[in-house]
């Protein structure tokens, strides 16, 4: 009983001193849009002094009095473009990747042919390889292309990105699906495609959602290749606009916690609003995953 006790006070505290490791840092964040940047590099940790100027100035679009800086003015005149360049590449993204991974990781699922195994391996070889590596020479070919600047160009890019790993997913999510429910579904006369919309995506939709949340997330966040790939504001999002807060004047901590707080609103009510289904997504087909490394 009593190292029982022991064990659970022990779990209890890690994912306590977890939960702060996590949070600590958004706490600090939201503090921060809060606060003047002079109390923000004062030597007290707790905040002594409150305005709302950064919030004001990102809906007015006009800059703090008192603060200058060719940086500040691209973060509030950028934002609103940054915000709308962010949500549709996020989404251009996961439609992609999520739709090739699906059928992909099907096909390795389900249909046999030669080499299979192998294919699947070099798919996830390649997500082993840095990102940053191909990252110049990604850009010198879509800059020769002219294709540079562009929202769909970055989707695509993301999506080439998310795949291997949306891919192995999927794989371990129908392979937890018996055979024999899409052997029956194809003996009463489903055609293939019929039996994947209309038997396997539905008892995977946990899953489904949950691998969609994850791309959504990782094309939000993505910061090196939209910073190389995009020049101006028709094409920028939040995270490199976020970046141009560190400017030649030093940097604006104010602007720099509004834009987080605010660009962390809706990847924050997505995960919220569909909690369940990435709990569920996340352990769904766990099993069959380990299997693949044994």
């Amino acid at each position: 009983m009593k190292e029982e006790t022991i064990r659970k006070a022990l779990i209890f505290i890690t994912a306590f001193i977890f939960l702060l490791y996590i949070l600590l840092p958004y706490i600090w964040i939201v503090l921060t849009s809060f606060r003047t940047d002079a109390d923000v590099m004062g030597k007290s940790l707790i905040p002594k002094e409150f305005t709302l100027d950064y919030y004001i100035s990102l809906i007015t679009q006009k800059p703090v009095e008192g603060i200058v800086g060719s940086a500040t003015f691209a973060v509030i005149k950028n934002y609103p473009w940054a915000l709308r360049n962010s949500i549709i590449v996020s989404i251009l993204t996961t439609i992609i990747s999520v739709t090739a991974a699906a059928f992909s990781g099907y096909t390795f699922a389900r249909i046999r042919y030669f080499g299979k195994e192998a294919f699947f391996n070099l798919v996830l070889i390649s997500r082993m390889i840095p990102a940053l590596i191909i990252l110049i020479p990604l850009f010198i070919i879509i800059h020769d292309l002219h294709l540079d600047n562009n929202l769909f160009t970055l989707a695509v890019v993301y999506s080439a990105l998310t795949i291997p790993l949306d891919c192995w997913l999927f794989r371990g999510y129908f392979m937890m699906i018996p055979k024999e429910v899409e052997e029956a579904a194809l003996i009463d006369g489903c055609s293939r495609f019929q039996t994947i919309f209309k038997i396997i995506f539905p008892l995977t939709l946990p899953g489904l959602i949950a691998v969609a949340i994850f791309t959504f997330m990782n094309s939000w966040n993505e910061l090196f290749f939209a910073l190389v790939l995009t020049h101006d504001k028709e094409a920028q999002t939040i995270p490199v606009v976020a970046a141009m807060g560190v400017g030649e004047f030093g940097t604006q901590f104010g602007y720099l916690g509004v834009i987080t707080v605010v660009g962390t609103i809706i990847p924050v009510v997505i995960a919220l609003a569909l909690q369940k289904y990435i709990i569920s997504g996340l352990t769904l087909g766990w099993g069959k995953r380990q299997q693949t490394f044994t």
